[in-house]
């Protein structure tokens, strides 16, 4: 297994800290670090394959395998639409229509 473990918790936390994990190093040393140490490497031996292949299991290696790139969708020309599934289209409707909305305020498009 290469890469590291995934986090849950952020070590500087994330602003205004009022969530469960996003408390600045505790949340991460509560959420990331203490479950690895309990699972891995504080159980005797005979505990320590079953709880630590167990860990590892849910909390598997961030090694890129299953990210997906930002879909992309455009329109050219003028009838032609790819779509963020990338289904091409040809369309000769009339009016003003909407490729993409985003409603929420902490992203921008």
């Amino acid at each position: 297994m290469y890469g590291g473990r995934p986090s849950r918790a952020y070590v500087y936390g994330k602003h205004p800290f009022k969530s469960q994990t996003m408390i600045p190093v505790l949340s991460e040393y509560f959420h990331d670090i203490v479950p690895y140490f309990f699972c891995c490497k504080w159980q005797s031996e005979e505990d320590n394959a079953k709880t630590c292949q167990m860990y590892n299991y849910f909390r598997t290696s961030q090694d890129c395998s299953s990210y997906q790139p930002p879909a992309v969708a455009s329109v050219f020309g003028d009838p032609h639409l790819i779509t963020f599934d990338q289904v091409n289209y040809t369309f000769n409707g009339k009016g003003e229509f909407t490729l993409a909305r985003v409603d929420n305020p902490m992203y921008r498009f």
